[in-house]
């Protein structure tokens, strides 16, 4: 049976990454714009209702304050490809956990040290 104290970490683990914010490129790869996104519950439900609207209306435009508290103005396509990045980085987080617990369940990670350095496939980088 495996250790609930392990997976219990796991867990927190994952939030704690999921949690911590990334940097989005809303620009092009010659004309960087990076944004800190904040992937905390609440920015995720505001983020999602943002591209909604911004589906429903591309002209919209949208105030949005950055994990840095930096206030920057973000067009739908910009919140369409900031919602796509974040999207994408929570799942990743959702990967990474659910390896983790089968290796636990597994019997080949034991530790909390091994559950912070997992490796295939590794926590997502905050940046």
């Amino acid at each position: 049976m495996a250790d609930p104290g392990l997976l219990a970490y796991a867990a927190k683990k994952r939030n704690q990454v999921a949690s911590g914010g990334i940097t989005v490129n809303v620009g092009t790869v010659d004309a960087p714009i990076n944004v800190e996104a904040s992937t905390d519950v609440d920015a995720l439900v505001l983020l999602q209702g943002a591209f909604l609207v911004g589906q429903a209306n591309p002209s919209q435009s949208f105030q949005w304050v950055q994990s840095t508290g930096v206030s920057v103005t973000l067009t739908a396509a910009q919140i369409t490809t900031m919602f796509v990045a974040v999207t994408a980085f929570v799942q990743a987080t959702f990967v990474t956990l659910g390896a983790v617990l089968a290796a636990i369940n597994a019997g080949t990670v034991t530790t909390v040290d091994q559950i912070d350095g997992f490796a295939s496939p590794a926590w997502p980088v905050n940046s």
